[in-house]
């Protein structure tokens, strides 16, 4: 684990990046490849509060390597169950700059390639651009990211987060409380309530597209990443969340409880 080793505990920054599905390396220089590869089983797809698998359980994989603070990776995610589908993989490039001991900021560009531009309401937009301050505390750390998607009519999120740690020392375990806010014009087939559910637009054949702007609090969240080494770069993950969900027409219900169990091994050439 001590190739995470930067602004406090080794592997605080991996909760943080395994909390958010993403996995960026440290902005310090490296003088070898870092290579990860993992997979993660959810029983919901979700992101900024929205539900982007039909409300089904998921399994996702993932591959990244990085050095001097860029960062390649790739990943997929299909949804599990009846009506399960692959729903997208993609790839994205980035860079984490650390400005100081205690802050750092980062840049990704992601492209998505989704099996139908209605699996969901991200489906849409093929790519999208991430940008993320963190501020790294002894007691609680604070993070702010802005997402943008692009394409057609785009979308933007915006994400305030505050989070600690806890070290028992095999166990490491990382608490967060998390809220996201958006905009995003959205055509009304793909929200909750205007169809049988989200993707495919069921019985909806008209030509004339109608959408919806939604704005304002999207989601807010607390989580807790469990992480627990194994041996050597293998980690077990487990991420029990709690979400709140203002937007009826994106989610079903307005509360949830969202968690997902996952495997990585991280190793350097």
């Amino acid at each position: 684990m001590g190739l995470f080793e930067q602004r406090g505990h080794p592997v605080k920054r991996l909760a943080l990046l395994l909390l958010l599905g993403i996995f960026v390396f440290p902005a310090r220089a490296q003088e070898s490849w870092i290579l990860s590869t993992g997979a993660v089983y959810m029983n919901r797809h979700t992101a900024y509060g929205i539900d982007l698998g039909n409300e089904l359980s998921a399994c996702a994989l993932s591959a990244s390597a990085g050095i001097s603070g860029f960062s390649l990776g790739t990943d997929a995610l299909r949804t599990l169950g009846a009506g399960g589908e692959l729903q997208y993989w993609s790839l994205s490039a980035g860079y984490e700059l650390a400005l100081s001991d205690f802050l750092s900021v980062d840049a990704a560009f992601t492209h998505y390639e989704y099996s139908t531009d209605s699996a969901n309401v991200l489906a849409p937009f093929e790519n999208s651009i991430g940008l993320s301050l963190d501020l790294y505390a002894d007691v609680v750390s604070a993070g702010l990211s802005y997402d943008r998607y692009l394409g057609g009519t785009g979308g933007s999120f915006i994400g305030l987060s505050l989070s600690s740690f806890v070290d028992l020392e095999h166990v490491w375990i990382v608490p967060l409380l998390h809220a996201t806010f958006m905009s995003q014009e959205i055509e009304d087939k793909l929200l909750k309530g205007r169809s049988k559910g989200m993707g495919g637009g069921s019985g909806d054949n008209s030509t004339v597209v109608t959408t919806t702007t939604v704005t304002g609090l999207s989601s807010v969240s607390l989580h807790a990443v469990i992480l627990v080494p194994i041996v050597g770069g293998l980690t077990v993950s487990m991420h029990p969340s709690y979400l709140y969900s203002p937007k009826s027409e994106l989610s079903a219900s307005s509360s949830h409880f969202v968690w997902s169990v996952g495997l990585r091994y991280s190793g350097s050439l």
